[in-house]
């Protein structure tokens, strides 16, 4: 990490790592007892200078802003690294709903001029003719997009007597680079989108390079590692840092899109992890508690183990720890955000170690502090607004200055909107974001305490708690619950739920309070899967109108 410079560039990284032991592997996509794609350091940059001449050949040109709908796989590796050989700023991500609404706020909020796709990828293709007429590769034009002006096919396969993007490059030249510079725009990421606006932020060379040192301190990752990150190249949790810093082996499971989702997921995961054997990786909570759940792969004799192994993105449970001496020797939870890089994490070798919410200290120099809604300090333990200072925050979510306004702070402060706690030690305690908070008369309840409370209860693998409108007490508690399918008892009823939580909910988490003991949480809803944004975060404001739907209650 001692050798990133302040003149460094990706450019300069993929130039440096392809003559440093340049037969290293650089990216493995693979799938368990199929097909497995290997990428040494030399290879990544040539076949990057490649695609950036292909791209080139496709009208791409320096300034560009590249939206890049290919999933994750080889294909869109190349391509956002081509994009940046290029100068050309790349935003990668997929399209979500079916009237392709998100993607044309995305678009228009980056100045989109280009779009690469895969020429089979028929659902995104049909979306996007209802806002570009006439779609096909090459020029086009749209009146509800009208920085776009071209279409890029890639084909991942060899489709319609033409040759498939990977055979392609073996036919292009090695484009010449492009004199890149640290305060040039590289990627605009997106933000989780758990308020339900979409927002951008532009990151540069520079800040990707610090954001890449601060993952890799936060989580653990050393030279040499082979890292298991299935995240995708758009997000700040999957932009691929920690190769550019410290080049390290990336793993990432190999899909496609034709085929469907194994049958049991849990078991697909684990035997990629077993044939790959990565030294350290990310794993979302309901990854570990899925895998915890299945002593029947873990426990085999001469099971995979990783070294350390990081979680993040969501408020986090320490029954997560339980996973060290049975998946990991080390385990950290990781606290960050695309506003503001990673900031905090907690280490934590021994299981008994572990706190709910823990997110450790800030590190790197960056510091952070909990304050009240007048943006004054709190005391030791006492709930507030999480504020964070570093060197690389964001100066704004393009073209929407209202929502910046609410997050930027007097003093270089970004305020995410997490309520949070600081410890006696400085461990900071993240416990959810302020808007998730429901109000009950003049109490607020944080949903994750809630959640924390009751999701140790036989037969629940997840729950989550949106509030639901209640004449009396403004809004009561409605509880959503997965099943664990692998309980080996007879499931509890919706009655049966609610009657234990009732009692926790007074004793425990109400302080028993007689004017609110009738706000006991009403309703328990049972669902196959919770909403997820691609981070694996909660996507409540969905949940909560899922609920109100089902409930046929008007908000």
């Amino acid at each position: 990490m001692d050798q990133i410079k302040a003149t460094d560039t990706v450019t300069t990284r993929l130039q440096h790592w392809s003559v440093t032991n340049p037969d290293t592997p650089a990216f493995i996509y693979a799938k368990p007892g199929g097909t497995r794609h290997v990428y040494t350091r030399e290879q990544v940059y040539s076949l990057s200078r490649r695609a950036a001449s292909w791209l080139r050949g496709k009208g791409v040109s320096r300034g560009d802003v590249v939206l890049c709908l290919v999933p994750s796989s080889p294909e869109q590796l190349f391509i956002v690294f081509g994009c940046s050989l290029l100068g050309a700023p790349v935003l990668v991500i997929p399209i979500i709903l079916s009237d392709g609404r998100d993607i044309v706020v995305m678009m228009n909020l980056g100045n989109v001029n280009t779009i690469v796709l895969d020429a089979e990828d028929e659902t995104s293709i049909s979306i996007l003719k209802k806002h570009i007429p006439g779609l096909a590769e090459g020029k086009v034009t749209s009146d509800v997009i009208p920085s776009l002006s071209n279409v890029v096919f890639c084909n991942k396969d060899a489709w319609n007597s033409r040759t498939s993007f990977l055979e392609a490059l073996a036919d292009e030249n090695e484009a010449a680079k492009v004199d890149c510079k640290p305060d040039d725009v590289l990627v605009f990421l997106p933000t989780s989108g758990s308020t339900g606006v979409g927002k951008l932020v532009a990151r540069t060379h520079r800040e990707a390079l610090v954001i890449g040192l601060q993952s890799a301190k936060a989580f653990g990752v050393e030279p040499g590692d082979v890292v298991y990150n299935p995240g995708s190249f758009g997000w700040v949790s999957g932009y691929p840092g920690h190769y550019l810093v410290l080049g390290i082996t990336r793993l990432l499971p190999l899909k496609t899109p034709t085929e469907p989702p194994p049958e049991d997921p849990t078991k697909h995961l684990w035997d990629l992890l077993c044939q790959e054997k990565p030294t350290s990786g990310f794993l979302k909570g309901a990854e570990f508690e899925a895998l915890l759940g299945r002593p029947d792969l873990i426990n085999q004799k001469g099971a995979w183990r990783a070294r350390v192994l990081g979680t993040g993105s969501h408020p986090i449970r320490k029954s997560v720890a339980e996973a060290i001496g049975r998946l990991t020797s080390e385990l950290r939870v990781v606290y960050g955000s695309t506003e503001a890089g990673f900031n905090s994490f907690k280490s934590y070798r021994e299981a008994s170690q572990a706190k709910d919410f823990n997110c450790g200290k800030a590190f790197l120099g960056q510091e952070v502090k909990v304050v009240d809604s007048d943006l004054r300090e709190v005391p030791t333990a006492t709930k507030g607004q999480l504020l964070i200072r570093n060197d690389i925050i964001m100066s704004g979510y393009l073209k929407q200055p209202d929502e910046t306004a609410k997050v930027k702070v007097d003093g270089g402060w970004l305020k995410p909107g997490d309520i949070a706690s600081m410890d006696e030690n400085g461990d900071v305690f993240v416990y959810g974001r302020e808007s998730d908070i429901i109000m009950i008369r003049g109490l607020f309840l944080y949903p994750q305490l809630l959640e924390a409370e009751f999701s140790n209860l036989p037969g629940i693998a997840e729950v989550a708690i949106v509030a639901t409108p209640d004449e009396q007490y403004v809004n009561r508690p409605c509880l959503c619950v997965v099943r664990d399918k692998n309980a080996k008892m007879a499931p509890l009823s919706a009655a049966d739920i609610l009657t234990r939580c009732a009692d926790s909910f007074n004793k425990v988490l109400m302080a028993g309070s007689a004017e609110l003991q009738g706000a006991v949480p009403k309703y328990c809803l049972f669902f196959e899967a919770l909403p997820l944004n691609r981070n694996g975060k909660l996507q409540r404001k969905i949940l909560r109108e899922q609920v109100l739907q089902r409930l046929g209650i008007t908000d």
